[in-house]
């Protein structure tokens, strides 16, 4: 997890908590970290084998609009959290 440990701080800071396995699991033995935010309503995977994405965005209840992404780049993954990312009533 120390691979991770930037990432991790910067979704601690959106409100994201360090979580126990989905279900569905994809690559479920590749998963070092798992963290997850019901205010934005997502879960990102962190994967340590190399050959599959790096990172994985997953929904936590099914969303016909957004599916989950997988990616080796973090900026996409921030990207699509800020999309799902409910406004703020004061914007």
């Amino acid at each position: 997890m120390q691979r991770f440990a930037s990432e991790i701080t910067e979704l601690r800071a959106l409100g994201f908590a360090e979580i126990l396995a989905m279900q569905p699991t994809d690559h479920a033995s590749d998963a070092v970290a798992r963290l997850a935010c019901g205010r934005i309503g997502v879960a990102v995977e962190f994967r340590a084998h190399a050959g599959s994405p790096r990172y994985a965005v997953k929904p936590l209840v099914p969303d016909e609009g957004r599916g989950p992404i997988a990616t080796d780049v973090w900026g996409e993954v921030v990207k699509d959290i800020h999309c799902r990312a409910p406004v703020n009533d004061g914007d």
